[in-house]
């Protein structure tokens, strides 16, 4: 706390100094405060999975924007394209779209990242409660800068673990790649490991959820610049859980020391004084925006257009209530009783889209809009989308003009109902799982957000 004390009695000493203070002014002279946004329009989900030669299976398509104008994106308990890694398949992956369209995007895989473990590969480590699990690694986050990617992972213990049937996280690392994923660094020492306690960027679970804050192009901000951010990069992380978290926390580091993947490097925001942040350690951080059980991995995409940062949240609606808690081995052994329905499978059915938007990465943030994916039907699939993510690329320059409202188009990258990775087949291939019905894939829906003029 003597850094918080010592930052508050020096910053109005130094106001007309501090960065931060500057960069408010320079937003000012563009104009007034950008109108907010009021809510949004939602689409159609377009399935990638269209054929037995066009297909994928997999979560968490968080992407990034490259300086060779392509996109990339992490997909997480894979199998990879067209099964290309069956039958053990992923942890995590790297992938390309490359410069298809949002219609009718065409990945790829440009690393397996095989260091990171086979589909589900684990180790019993001790969880921050001081009990032991079995951890195994997941992607969080993706960025570009400067040419370089970036990509955020750590140690995740399954929900099933757990009471409230929430997925933990731990531990987390960033790698970089300086020639488009190809290759990365630094890896852990053997495949599926965690990294040695003192190669850990941020341990513990306060920091654990790293996902990258999104400008332009390659890290590139655009004019007039919000936010020092052609001086900083930002992420912002839950409290340590892949769904159904609690509070967010936002880290920064100068671009030029982000090549270095120092965790010393980083401030958090420890404090907000009057709506400016003071910047602290990890252990000081504050949250900037809390939510009970509502908050999952999720990231931030400022737009342009709107003058506006934008946070997709989502979270299970019914979790623990109706849910569990249920034995392991997940999702648990087959019931005696015929037509017995888990009602594990009937609520990660339901899940809930809450948007946040605010002028500055540290808030204040305001919720615009609520999406919910609800089905009760115990004899249907279910939508159950859950990861949503705005890819920078595919958002609009310009807004549509409609009557007396301000239209901006984008897209959301989310996947669906993952208790249907397993699904019986109908017409399989493969012998695995049912390309055609699966909702545990890529699925891209349209983005409209509305304020008034």
């Amino acid at each position: 706390m003597a850094g918080i004390q010592r930052s508050r009695c020096t910053m109005l000493n130094n106001l007309l100094l501090n960065g931060a203070f500057l960069a408010s002014l320079v937003w000012l002279a563009s104009g007034l405060q950008a109108q907010s946004i009021s809510g949004a329009i939602i689409g159609e989900a377009l399935r990638y999975n269209l054929s037995p030669t066009r297909f994928n299976w997999g979560d968490s398509w968080v992407s990034a924007w490259s300086s060779d104008n392509k996109l990339y994106c992490t997909a997480d308990d894979t199998k990879g394209f067209q099964n290309e890694f069956y039958p053990s398949g992923r942890n995590l992956i790297l992938s390309s779209f490359d410069e298809t369209n949002p219609q009718d995007l065409l990945g790829r895989t440009v690393n397996s990242m095989t260091i990171f473990g086979t589909e589900g590969q684990s180790v019993e480590e001790q969880g921050v409660d001081g009990r032991y699990y079995q951890f195994t690694w997941k992607a969080n986050g993706l960025t570009s800068i400067d040419g370089v990617l970036y990509m955020s992972v750590s140690r995740h213990a399954y929900g099933a673990n757990f009471s409230d049937l929430r997925q933990r996280a731990k531990d987390a690392n960033i790698i970089k790649s300086i020639d488009y994923g190809l290759t990365w660094q630094p890896l852990p020492a053997l495949q599926a490991q965690p990294y040695a306690s003192h190669e850990v960027m941020f341990a513990g679970d306060k920091f654990a959820t790293p996902v990258f804050i999104e400008y332009g192009q390659d890290g590139q901000p655009p004019k007039p610049v919000p936010d020092q951010a052609d001086e900083y990069v930002y992420a912002v992380s839950n409290n340590g859980f892949w769904n159904n978290g609690d509070h967010v926390y936002l880290g920064r580091v100068h671009k030029v020391d982000l090549p270095n993947l120092d965790a010393s490097q980083w401030q958090f925001v420890a404090a907000l004084i009057e709506g400016t942040p003071v910047w602290g350690s990890l252990n000081e951080a504050q949250p900037i925006l809390s939510a009970t059980r509502q908050l999952s991995v999720g990231g931030v995409v400022y737009v342009p257009a709107f003058r506006k940062y934008v946070m997709p949240q989502w979270h299970y609606p019914e979790l623990p209530d109706t849910c569990g808690p249920i034995p392991p081995p997940w999702p648990g052994p087959p019931h005696p009783e015929p037509n017995y329905v888990n009602p594990f499978v009937t609520c990660i059915k339901q899940t809930s889209w809450h948007f946040y938007q605010a002028d500055h990465p540290w808030g204040p943030w305001q919720l615009f809009h609520v999406e919910n994916y609800i089905d009760r039907n115990t004899d249907s699939i279910g939508m159950g989308f859950y990861n949503p993510t705005i890819p920078n690329k595919f958002i609009a320059s310009t807004v549509r003009q409609v009557k007396d409202e301000e239209h901006l188009d984008m897209w959301i990258l989310t996947a669906g109902n993952f208790m249907t990775y397993a699904q019986e087949p109908e017409q399989n291939p493969f012998g695995y799982f049912d390309w055609s019905t699966t909702r545990y894939t890529l699925h891209i829906l349209p983005l409209t957000l509305i304020r008034p003029k």
